[in-house]
Parts: C-alpha cells; sequence; structure tokens
C-alpha cells in the first residue's frame, strides 16, 4: 500500500504485510499498560513522515486523546471489536472512531481488513497534525446492540478504543440533557423518505431504518436478481412500464385499478380475502375485507370503497374470476370501461402488484410492533394504507396522495399502530377513574376543508381483545411508550426480539465442555443459546453453524423424557388440535355432487373424483376430503317429518317399516291380537276405556340428502280422545304424574361432575329399547280400537290372528302395556325404572325428579338423569363405568354406550336434540345443527344477517289485538323456544319476548321475528362451553339476577353458575314476564330477586347438598342498592304501599341472608350477567356477556370478556 503522506511503500518498517507488525515493532508501540511520556511519543513518528502534509489530505479530529487533556469524567464502557471485549470511551469530540496499534493485534485485524486509507492524519486538541496507521474494517457491538461492520481509524495513543460522532450517527445515539433528548445524527432529510421527516417511524416504518429491529424482522426478503432492462420513469412513487398523458390528467375517482390479496387464514373481521383498490390519478390506496372468492362478494367490497365517490370511468383488473359475472355486470350497468391486462403476465399489472409487495413489509412490521396476533391483518393493513395516503411522497412525487386529492397539505399527528391510548369511559362510576387503556387498531380522516375536527381513533379495549369490542372514539390521549399487548406474549419471538433482549441478540460464546447433548436425537440442547447471524445473517450459513453459538443446528427433539412423541401425548391427552380452516358451502355441495357409489377409496381416486367440482379447495387432501364426506352424510338433527300414510305404504320400505313395528310391538305383549274381542263384549268390563290406536309413518334424517331418508312406522294410540262403554268422551283419571328431569337439572349433574372429577370426569348417554312396551299399563282396563288398523294388519301377524280380526265387525285389543301416546305411558315407565333402581341402591334426588345418586367405589357421587327412555349419567371415570354395568342388567340396552371421553365434534353424541362432544380442555353442549334447520325451515323469511338477537323492543298497535299470528310464525316460535332451553341462552330474551304477541300479532311482531332469524343465521354455529378445571373442588352457586322495569310489564331474569375458583359454567338461564305489578325498579328488582331464589338457588344448591353432605355457598348478585337495603332492613318506607305478598318475599329473603343461606351481593350493573335476559343490549355488551355466559363461536367473540368475574 502506499503511504499518502511519504510515498514509502512501509515495507520497510512493516514487512511484505503493513497491518501484521513485527515484534520489533511491538516492542516501539506503546500498549495502554506501558507507561509513556506525553511530549516526546510522537517526536519518531513525526520525524518518519518527512513530507508535510498538504492542506487537501483528509483529516480526523481527536480531542480527548490528545495531549494535554484531562482523563476525569469520561464516559468508559466496553465494547466488543471483533468478539473481543475492549475498554472504551465515548467522545462526542472525536468525528471518527479511533483503534489503537495494540487493539489491534488483541482483537486479530489483519490483511483481510485492509480499506484504502481514507484517513491519512489526526488534528489533535492543540492544533497539532499526527498521523494515523490506515484503517481497518472491524465489527463493533456493545451489550445489547448487534455487532455490524464499521470503519475505524488505528492509531497510536492511550486508549485502546475511542468511538466517535460517527459511529453514534450510524446508531442513532441520542443523548438527554436536563431531559431534552439530543440526537447526534445529521437532521437532513433522506432521500428515499422526502416528506416523512414529520411523521414517527412507527407510523409505516417506511423507509427501512438500519437500526430498527421491527424492520429487520418484518422486512427481510430474498436478493432479487437485477435487472438488465432500462426502467421508465414515474409520476409517483412506483415505476411504471407504462406512463401516458392521459394518466397525467385524470382526476380522482377517474381511473381505479383492483385486485385480490389473500392472507391465507380468515382474519378477526371474518372475512377471509381483501380487496385493494388504488386509484390512478392520485395513488390513493383503499383494502377491504371480503368474505369469500366470488363476484358477488368483491363487488359489494368494491361498492363500500366506492361509496360516497361514485362509479369511475375506467378500472383495470386482471382475469380473475372474481371480477366476472355479477361484477362485470354492475360495471357494464354503470357505463364502466373494464381494462383487463394480459393473462399471466403480471408486468402488465405491476404498479398495483409492486404496491402489495409494500403492504405486506408494512403490515408485518406493524403487527411485530403491536404484538397483536396474525389475524389482526385486517385492521393493521387498513390502518398501514391510510396512513401512508397522507404524509408519504415516495421517491419520486413532488405530493403526496393527500395532497393530490384534497388540494392540502396533511399537518396532524397519528398515534401509532398498537400503542396505547387512554380512551374516555362511558361507564365509569363518578368517583372512578374516567379513562380506560386501549389500544389503537386504526383511525378515520377528519373533513380535510375543517381543521377543528378531531381526528377519531379506532381502538380495542386492552382486556376485550375481540373485534366486536372495536369502537370509534373521539376523546384519547396518547401514552408514550406504553404497547399494551407486547407483554401478553401473543407474538413471543417478536416480542423478544423489538424488547431488546440480551439473550436473544448477543453473540453468545460457549465451550463445549459447557454443552448438554440430548440424549434420544444426540444434538447439541438448544436452551438459550441464540445468536444475530442466526437470525439476521445472509452470509454462508454452514460455516457459521459450526461455531458454538449458533443454534440453527440444536435439539428440537420431537421426544419428551420418557421417549414418548410430544404430538401423540397431546393427541392422547386431547390437548392437540390442528387449525383447520371451515368448509365452506361451495366446498359441501361440490362433495355430495361427487359423492362416489362405494364407501372406500383410495386417494388417487378421491382425486379423480373431486378434480372436477372442487377445483377452488386449495389446501385440501383426499383424506380430509372423505372425512368429510362421512360427517356431511351423518345423521346430524335426526329431524322426523310425518308423511301421508296411503302413499309411503306403497313402497317396499314403508311395507317393511310396518311390518318390523307390528312385529316389535306383538313380540313384546303390547298388541296381543290372540285376544281381540267384539267392543261390545269388552264394554261389559267395570270401568273400560276404549282409545283409537293410529297408524304413523314418518321419514328419519329429513335434513339429510334423499338417500339418507329412513321410513319409519309407529303405532300409537290417539291419547287425546278417551271413551267409555258408553261411547262418551272419558273422564280424565287421576294418576300420579312423574314429569322427566329439567334440562337445568342434567346441565347441573354434568358441570357438578366436571368440576368435582375434572379430567377424569365422564359421562355416559343410552337409550333403552322398548322402554314403554316394559312397564305394566296401570289405571282402569283400557282396550285399543283396531278399525282403523285392521287392512295394514294381513300379513304382517299371524294368519289365525289376522282371521280373528277380520270376522269382527267392531275389534278392540286390550293394552297390557303402555303405548306411545297414552298419557300415563310416560309416568307409568318412570315408576317401572325408579322400582329397579332402588332395588340397585340408587336414591331419588330431591332436587327434581327421575333425577338418581349413587355412591360410587371411590367415594363420590355419581348422577343419572332419566328422560323417559334416555339416559345420561355423569361421574367419575371409574364410578361412571361400573354404572354402566348396572344399568345393562335393569334395562334392555342392545345399542353400545357412549361416552363423552370417546366422543369428538366430528362424532358428538345426540342427547334431547343437541350435541354433546369433548374438545381439548372443555365439554361443549352444541345445538347448531337444530338451529341450522331452523335456519333453512325460514330461509325465505330472512331479510339481512345480524350482530344482536333484537334491536328494539316490541310494542303492540292497540288494533292488532285478538290477530292470531300466522302457521309458520308458530312453527319457527316453537322451535326457537326449545333451541332456548337446550343450549342457547343468547336467544332467552328475545325469543321470550316475541313469544308473548302470538295473540297479537302485527309488523312490528314480525319484524322482530325476522331480526332473531337473521340472528341465528349469523351465529349458528354458537355452543355453550364447559371448561375443564385444572384444580377441583366443591363447586359454589352463583347467580346473577336483574329487572328491567317498564310499562307494559316488568321482566325478570336470572343466570345461575356453578363455579370452582375462576371457571364457571352456566347451568340455568331465565327471562320471564312478572306476574306481579310493580311502581317502581326497587319493586321490580325485589321480585326477580325472590324469584331467582326459588326457583334457581334452592334447586342447584339442594343438588350440591346431596352430593356432598353440607349446603355450598350461594352468592346472589342484585344491581339495585334499593333492594338490598329493603331486604337488609327486612323493610322499606318506601315500599309501604306493597301488597302482601311481597313483604311475605321481602322478609322470607331476610331470613335466608341471616341464617347463612344465602349470601346477596351489590354488583355493578354493566358487569351483571342476567342484563342480558331483561332487554335488547347494545351488540359489543351483548357479545361481552355471551362470551361470560360460556357461550363460543368464530363470529360471535375472539377475545376475553371480564364480566361479573
Amino acid at each position: 500500500m502506499y503511504d499518502q503522506m511519504t510515498g514509502d511503500t512501509g515495507q520497510d518498517r512493516y514487512g511484505s504485510d503493513p497491518w501484521v507488525w513485527s515484534s520489533e515493532d511491538e516492542a516501539e508501540d506503546s500498549s495502554p499498560a506501558r507507561p509513556r511520556e506525553e511530549g516526546p511519543a510522537l517526536e519518531p513518528l513525526l520525524t518518519r513522515f518527512r513530507a508535510k502534509p498538504s492542506a487537501t489530505d483528509p483529516a480526523a479530529e481527536l480531542l480527548t486523546a490528545s495531549i494535554g487533556v484531562s482523563h476525569a469524567g469520561l464516559i468508559k464502557i466496553d465494547a466488543r471489536v471483533n468478539g473481543i471485549v475492549i475498554p472504551a470511551i465515548m467522545d462526542t469530540g472525536a468525528s471518527h472512531t479511533f483503534l489503537s496499534v495494540a487493539a489491534c493485534r488483541e482483537a486479530s485485524v489483519g490483511k483481510h481488513d485492509l480499506v484504502p486509507r481514507t484517513v491519512s492524519r489526526v488534528r489533535l486538541a492543540d492544533g497539532s497534525m499526527a498521523p494515523t496507521r490506515g484503517c481497518a474494517v472491524v465489527t463493533l457491538g456493545m451489550h445489547g446492540l448487534i455487532e455490524r461492520k464499521h470503519n475505524v481509524v488505528v492509531y497510536d495513543g492511550h486508549h485502546p478504543l475511542v468511538i466517535g460522532l460517527d459511529w453514534m450517527r450510524s446508531r442513532s445515539m441520542c443523548l438527554t440533557i436536563d431531559g431534552v433528548q439530543l440526537n447526534t445524527a445529521v437532521a437532513a432529510p433522506d432521500k428515499t423518505s422526502t416528506g416523512m421527516s414529520a411523521v414517527a417511524h412507527e407510523i409505516l416504518h417506511m423507509p427501512t431504518r438500519e437500526g430498527c429491529r421491527i424492520c429487520a424482522l418484518a422486512k427481510i426478503r430474498r436478493a432479487s436478481a437485477v435487472r438488465r432492462v432500462e426502467r421508465v420513469g414515474s409520476v409517483d412513487d412506483v415505476p411504471r412500464e407504462r406512463c401516458d398523458e392521459e394518466d397525467l390528467r385524470a382526476r380522482f375517482n377517474d381511473r381505479v385499478s383492483v385486485d385480490l390479496v389473500d392472507p391465507t387464514i380468515p382474519g378477526v373481521d371474518g372475512n377471509r380475502y381483501l380487496l385493494s383498490h388504488r386509484d390512478i390519478a392520485t395513488n390513493w390506496w383503499s383494502f377491504q375485507g371480503v368474505c369469500d372468492k366470488s363476484a358477488e362478494s368483491v363487488l359489494e367490497a368494491f361498492m363500500e370503497i366506492q361509496r360516497g365517490r361514485g362509479w369511475p370511468r375506467v378500472l383495470r383488473c386482471d382475469e380473475g374470476s372474481e371480477f366476472k359475472g355479477s361484477f362485470e355486470e354492475a360495471l357494464h350497468s354503470h357505463l364502466v370501461q373494464k381494462d383487463v391486462g394480459v393473462a399471466y403476465r403480471a408486468n402488465t399489472h405491476a404498479s398495483h402488484e409492486r404496491m402489495h409487495a409494500d403492504v405486506n413489509a408494512g403490515v408485518r412490521a406493524l403487527l411485530v410492533q403491536s404484538g397483536l396476533p396474525y389475524r389482526w391483518y385486517a385492521s393493521a393493513v387498513k390502518y398501514w394504507v391510510l396512513a401512508r395516503n397522507l404524509p408519504w411522497k415516495g421517491r419520486t412525487a413532488r405530493q403526496t396522495a393527500f395532497e393530490k386529492r384534497f388540494k392540502r397539505e396533511w399537518k396532524r399527528e397519528l398515534p401509532p399502530f398498537g400503542a396505547g391510548v387512554v380512551v374516555y369511559d362511558e361507564s365509569h362510576m363518578k368517583f372512578g377513574t374516567s379513562g380506560i387503556v386501549a389500544i389503537v387498531v386504526g383511525f378515520t380522516v377528519p373533513d380535510p376543508l375543517d381543521e377543528r375536527e378531531h381526528i377519531n381513533v379506532l381502538v380495542v379495549p386492552k382486556d376485550d381483545l375481540r373485534f366486536a369490542a372495536v369502537r370509534r372514539v373521539k376523546e384519547w390521549r396518547m401514552l408514550d411508550g406504553i404497547w399494551p399487548v407486547r407483554g401478553m406474549g401473543l407474538r413471543e419471538r417478536e416480542a423478544e426480539l423489538h424488547n431488546n433482549d440480551p439473550s436473544f441478540l448477543e453473540r453468545v460464546s460457549v465451550r463445549d465442555e459447557d454443552l448438554e447433548w440430548c440424549s434420544r436425537c444426540r444434538k447439541v440442547c438448544r436452551g438459550n443459546i441464540d445468536c444475530d447471524r442466526c437470525v439476521f445473517g445472509t452470509a454462508a450459513r454452514a460455516a457459521h453453524s459450526a461455531s458454538a453459538g449458533c443454534a440453527r443446528d440444536r435439539c428440537v427433539c420431537p421426544r419428551n423424557a420418557d421417549g414418548e412423541l410430544r404430538e401423540a401425548v397431546a393427541v392422547r391427552q386431547g390437548t392437540y388440535k390442528r387449525m383447520q380452516l371451515p368448509w365452506s358451502e361451495e366446498e359441501d355441495e361440490a362433495l355430495l355432487r361427487a359423492m362416489p357409489s362405494d364407501e372406500e377409496h383410495s386417494g388417487q381416486k378421491w382425486k379423480e373424483i373431486l378434480s372436477a367440482p372442487a377445483f377452488f379447495m386449495r389446501g385440501r387432501k383426499p383424506a380430509a376430503a372423505a372425512a368429510r364426506l362421512r360427517e356431511l352424510t351423518a345423521a346430524q338433527v335426526n329431524v322426523i317429518e310425518v308423511v301421508d300414510t296411503g302413499s309411503v305404504l306403497e313402497t317396499q320400505s314403508g311395507i317393511t317399516a310396518l311390518h318390523a313395528e307390528l312385529r316389535a310391538l306383538t313380540s313384546a305383549g303390547a298388541l296381543p291380537f290372540e285376544k281381540t274381542v267384539e267392543r261390545a263384549v269388552a264394554a261389559r268390563t267395570p270401568g273400560a276405556r276404549f282409545i283409537k290406536l293410529k297408524l304413523l309413518m314418518s321419514v328419519k334424517n329429513r335434513e339429510m340428502p334423499p338417500e339418507f331418508h329412513k321410513v319409519k312406522a309407529r303405532i300409537v294410540a290417539q291419547g287425546c280422545h278417551i271413551e267409555d262403554s258408553r261411547g262418551h268422551r272419558a273422564v280424565d283419571e287421576g294418576f300420579a304424574f312423574d314429569k322427566p328431569p329439567g334440562l337445568a337439572a342434567i346441565r347441573a349433574a354434568m358441570s357438578s361432575a366436571l368440576l368435582r372429577s375434572g379430567s377424569d370426569a365422564d359421562g355416559a348417554f343410552f337409550d333403552i329399547d322398548c322402554a314403554y312396551t316394559s312397564a305394566k299399563l296401570g289405571g282402569p282396563p283400557t282396550f285399543g280400537v283396531v278399525r282403523g288398523l285392521r287392512r295394514f294388519l294381513r300379513g304382517s301377524v299371524s294368519g289365525e290372528e289376522w282371521h280373528k280380526v277380520e270376522g269382527l265387525e267392531d275389534p278392540v285389543v286390550p293394552l297390557p302395556r303402555a303405548l306411545c301416546g297414552l298419557p300415563r305411558a310416560g309416568s307409568d315407565f318412570a315408576h317401572h325404572a325408579r322400582k329397579l333402581l332402588l332395588s340397585y341402591e340408587w336414591r331419588e334426588s330431591q332436587a327434581d325428579l327421575n333425577q338418581y345418586m349413587k355412591r360410587g367405589a371411590s367415594g363420590r357421587t355419581v348422577v343419572l338423569s332419566m328422560y323417559v327412555d334416555d339416559g345420561a349419567c355423569f361421574g367419575h371415570k371409574n364410578d361412571v363405568a361400573d354404572a354402566v354395568k348396572d344399568f345393562r342388567k335393569i334395562f334392555k340396552i342392545t345399542r353400545p354406550v357412549e361416552l363423552l371421553s370417546e366422543s369428538s365434534k366430528e362424532k358428538p353424541i345426540s342427547f334431547l336434540g343437541s350435541h354433546l362432544y369433548s374438545d381439548g380442555g372443555y365439554w361443549v353442549l352444541d345445538s347448531s345443527s337444530y338451529a341450522q334447520h331452523i335456519v333453512e325451515c325460514a330461509r325465505d323469511r330472512i331479510t339481512r344477517e345480524r350482530s344482536n338477537p333484537l334491536s328494539e323492543r316490541v310494542e303492540a298497535s292497540g288494533d292488532a289485538r285478538g290477530q292470531m299470528c300466522p302457521a309458520w310464525v308458530q312453527g319457527s316460535l316453537g322451535q326457537l323456544l326449545w333451541l332456548t332451553r337446550t343450549a342457547r341462552p343468547d336467544l332467552a330474551m328475545s325469543v321470550a319476548h316475541v313469544a308473548r304477541f302470538v295473540h297479537r300479532w302485527d309488523d312490528a311482531a314480525t319484524k322482530a321475528l325476522s331480526e332473531i332469524l337473521g340472528y341465528l343465521r349469523k351465529h349458528v354455529d354458537v355452543h355453550l362451553q364447559y371448561e375443564i378445571p385444572i384444580v377441583c373442588g366443591c363447586p359454589e352457586v352463583v347467580v346473577f339476577s336483574d329487572a328491567d322495569f317498564a310499562v307494559a310489564g316488568s321482566v325478570s331474569g336470572a343466570a345461575a353458575f356453578f363455579g370452582v375458583g375462576k371457571v364457571r359454567h352456566l347451568v340455568d338461564w331465565v327471562s320471564r314476564k312478572q306476574r306481579r305489578v310493580s311502581t317502581s325498579t326497587a319493586e321490580a328488582e325485589l321480585v326477580a330477586a325472590h324469584g331467582a331464589a326459588q326457583g334457581c338457588v334452592f334447586p342447584l344448591g339442594m343438588h350440591l347438598e346431596e352430593m356432598s353432605c353440607s349446603w355450598p355457598r350461594v352468592r346472589l348478585f342484585v344491581d339495585n342498592e334499593a333492594a338490598l337495603r329493603a331486604i337488609a332492613r327486612e323493610h322499606s318506607d318506601k315500599l309501604s304501599h306493597v301488597s302482601k305478598m311481597q313483604h311475605i318475599s321481602i322478609r322470607w329473603l331476610h331470613e335466608t341472608v341471616a341464617d347463612g343461606i344465602i349470601e346477596i351481593c351489590h354488583v355493578p350493573t354493566r358487569a351483571n350477567l342476567a342484563d342480558g335476559l331483561t332487554k335488547p343490549l347494545p351488540t359489543d355488551k351483548f357479545r361481552s356477556h355471551a362470551f361470560a355466559w360460556g357461550l363460543y363461536s368464530l363470529t360471535l367473540s375472539t377475545g376475553a370478556a371480564h364480566c361479573g368475574k
């Protein structure tokens, strides 16, 4: 290397390699530990450089390291040079970074680090000049910062390393003096970010900043090939191959371009795709969510973007099918010219496609910055694109999109995406804080002509990360440096990187003897060893992976300590759940159309079958398609439809069903045709009663395709009309009515078993064969009239029996067994089952009829609920297995017993119109199949989908009183009322409210019913979940009570839970009109509290008392303080006018509290979970209550709520 100062090659002193010092030089060079005089130390060097430096030679300033400057008060820090720790000082008076000769020797700075000399001399503080050894490139960093290559000046001095302003500026170092931050970076505008100097980098993360770790993580990409074709200039920030004068003269909304973006999974808003929209004249971009890739959905999203703008003159798009059909027809009807690019040539749409790459990088940066999960990309896209329109000019444009569109400059500040803000809390207490912490997920642009308008920000509460909770606020204040979601661990690796964790960014040097080796895969255990090159490096990874600090090839063994695969263990424990996209209606229809004739097909055969109709099934495998087809063809609701008897009996399936029914009844002794007599003879029997026998033909699985229909025949008794021996209507007999257990009692048994046994709990479900006919018919002698069945008996009974029936004029047959249709048949079977169960040491519960308990071998109690011939048993899995053995001895059970532990969403258990199954850490009660059936029956009555079941109360008009509702309304309300009682408390209030108007129906009631059906169609998959607790124990009863005081009649609501710790299960809910007249809200609340205590507290409390032999803790929450004071005092002066019964209710509640049976507590109205059972609520509050009830659905809630906790 030729010396700029002397012209000497330097070989006389340094040898052939100027950066490898000899032993003579080492002795002459002074190390930091060697004493050295200040003045003469530089004389040998100055005499060697005889040539006088010119004024044009580059020079560096070094103030601190010069002669005669005090070293007291210097900023000292340990730095790393080429991985070696070297003491350094921070000197803001040094223009460059200086490295001493001794430090070069320690850091192994050699020939490969040599660069052309850019600084040949150094100016000291006293004004004198000193030569340098040259310049070198080293990796320089310090604790908490990534090592990067940096140019240093090699010199002779006291300090091994002096860090100057050049390094500080490159790392964006900041200095703070008296609270004022001084940045060392040069305040010059970036040529790539013109117009962004006043905008925070956190808004767009554009351009990519070298020191930003979010940009490094989100915007790393593959190196692109070198373009060898000259590019044409552009009029805005993206180059275009075509730039004509027409584009320059176009106005806003004159020419637009659109395209569809596929983010691979649905977002939090429920949309699967994104429609990108660009105005060519102003480069104004917009994005809108699209639910599916159909022309109708894309047209709806396009019109949403164009709202307020009108239709454009020209639209550019590609040849996608989503831009044809109804989309193209709409353009044609509005005289919009459609400009389509060349198929499979992306460069004809390059200006639009190039923007997608910028959007992808920007959205990735915003998601990492905010800490929100990936599904929030829908909000991040809209935020980034809208923020880009306002201050961003681009590389070559002279104006921003906002300036081009509105002819004025954007001067306002925006809050970063995901930043913490304080917003006004509408429901705060009088002396409570008026603000809550929320997260910024978007904003709206105010009127540009009125600068007084505020920027409305879209926020989501920190404690309720659901898309439904997003709201627009006007009052907000920034929280500087607060990112609420980062600490929640939703994006672990990204959050760890952004928070500058030293264990993640720091290069770690590890010795081989310190490494731990996996005993299963014989690799180095991963531990906490990571390095920056593994994360950011783009150099040769193979050589780097050999170093001890690299984590690329470290152990990621899939086995646990016992040698089992972790995934297999998760599957066995029920905690593993593979992420799958939901099947669309188009895919289901394609599968049913292409359904094969035989059952088993190989993978290749499935591909051939599904190739034509299912071409859009991206990512679907043949095994998944076969599994989905089995799920579609399985009976879901078992809907039975009664059909015409004559037409069905003309078919072979109808005749077969009739013969099977008659054989079952005659073999069980229910229809002894050999004892058939004339009616006149039977009338001589004292107390004889006669009932008609009727044949009903029905089709089972009516909701399924025709090939799955099954014809059923049932011979029933027409119990609505019973005659005596004289032919008159018989007097109703009095018998002990035995009602089946309520659905609340069954849910209580299910919840209590789960809370007591946790993951060891189980449930067994069985169906008793010929249940009615197994019990003797009680009461007076009963005969069945066979006249209507005579024509169907031939060929189904024996010849002798047929001739006997044929020879009689009015044949009747005695009924010794209970037959379906008789009023007392169910009660007789219940009495028969009770005797059998009591003989096997089961005891009857006092909480509800037909519910039995038994102490198992483990000491725990197992509960049996008998709903006529359907049984459900809950308890510890070992006790349930023993109970099933008893049931097989007691009853005739031929079908297999179904266990909850063996069920799944694909193979649920059908019980009383609902599906029950175990799904990971939950037991699920799902009525979505029946809900879908209701929606299909009322498809023509639904106008649009809704997010709330009822918008306002129905007020019947005066002239509509006495008008009966149509038949379809009666059917729909009957179906909805049953659905409400099974597993849908979200419909309880609205359905009960509308059902009160069946005798005074009008248009308002029709509108309300349409709203309910629209809500049900959108939320058809809502189901009730019971969480499996980690810590088990004795449950407590928690009941919320509320009342809605109204002129037309107050409404009471109650929600009852079983709970252990923070786990709660909703077991009962009530929404009914009060039967007492109230004159104030406090009176209505007292009536509601009394009803909740009687109807919910005591039945549930008795159930738990029988299981544990002690009264549980019971808490009743009321949100009215006046009612609470009246109960506490047992009297209220303001309620002296109420009736005697209400005074008794107050005193009864007071006594239950005084005796310690119930704890009546106050709860704020916003946290009262019974509020949604008394009145219509706003959508966000309603969904918050629904989530707290335990309801779950992708369309209902995606976050957490804290109501009533």
